[in-house]
């Protein structure tokens, strides 16, 4: 029954906590398909300012392809690196970065088989603000 169910749902939520990544005030369209999750009109606060993001995911097996466009507005980019794990990088961490950003990002990349971003696949943009 699963395999050919289309879910469409516009959510809104006080909070959204996923590993180190904590919101409140969420809101959005999420599209559910067999092949595809996307994230449509997605805002929320985080790290004392707001993310509004456009994403999708095509599932690939054992890799899915992802395309990310978001926009940060005043965010504190220590509380960002922690929540992300650094991104990935070893160099600049939560442990020395400080400050408020905005920024507007375009990343088109992959995520593994445990969700994490392959690093190697990363490709985009950031303009800070």
């Amino acid at each position: 029954m699963f395999d050919d169910c289309n879910a469409y749902l516009t959510l809104q939520a006080d909070k959204l906590i996923y590993k180190n990544f904590s919101a409140t005030k969420v809101k959005g369209k999420l599209t559910l398909t067999n092949e595809v999750i996307k994230l449509d009109n997605f805002s929320l606060i985080h790290a004392g300012g707001t993310i509004s993001v456009n994403a999708s995911s095509k599932d690939n097996g054992r890799n899915s392809d992802i395309n990310l466009q978001s926009k940060l507005q005043n965010v504190n980019v220590q509380e960002l690196f922690s929540a992300f794990n650094n991104f990935g990088m070893q160099s600049l961490t939560s442990k020395n970065i400080s400050g408020n950003f905005s920024a507007d990002i375009n990343l088109v990349s992959m995520l593994d088989a445990n969700n994490d971003l392959y690093k190697p696949a990363n490709k985009g943009y950031i303009d800070f603000l």
